[in-house]
């Protein structure tokens, strides 16, 4: 009786521990699935990552383009103010030329004068 109480024993042991065993096997399958699915999101995450790293890169010299454009429009509309100024002045210039040209005699008008005198 006792050597069949021993192998019903040890058959129950044996029985648990395969149990615990295919458990653990099942556990360690589910775990593999999990892995195997973070590091496929891991890899789409740096792909995303690399695709906007390259994209900021693109939109960064795109800004550095525009910027240097607008320097160049803003240098421009500096000189044209100043041409502007320039030519208004001198318009000014002659404006007040003619304005007070009448009022003057020409040398030619002196000229005849002292013709005239003599």
């Amino acid at each position: 009786m006792i050597s069949i109480s021993i192998t019903q024993d040890t058959q129950e042991r044996l029985q648990a521990e395969e149990d615990a065993r295919n458990q653990l096997f099942q556990s360690k399958k589910k775990m593999e699935q999990e892995l195997s699915g973070l590091r496929k999101d891991a890899e789409d995450l740096e792909l995303s990552l690399s695709k906007l790293d390259s994209d900021k890169a693109t939109k960064d010299h795109q800004i550095r383009t525009l910027n240097d454009e607008i320097a160049r429009q803003d240098e421009l509309i500096n000189k044209l103010n100043k041409e502007k100024k320039h030519m208004s002045e001198n318009n000014q210039k002659t404006a007040e030329d003619l304005q007070v040209g009448p009022h003057i005699p020409s040398q030619q008008t002196q000229i005849r004068h002292l013709g005239c005198k003599l």
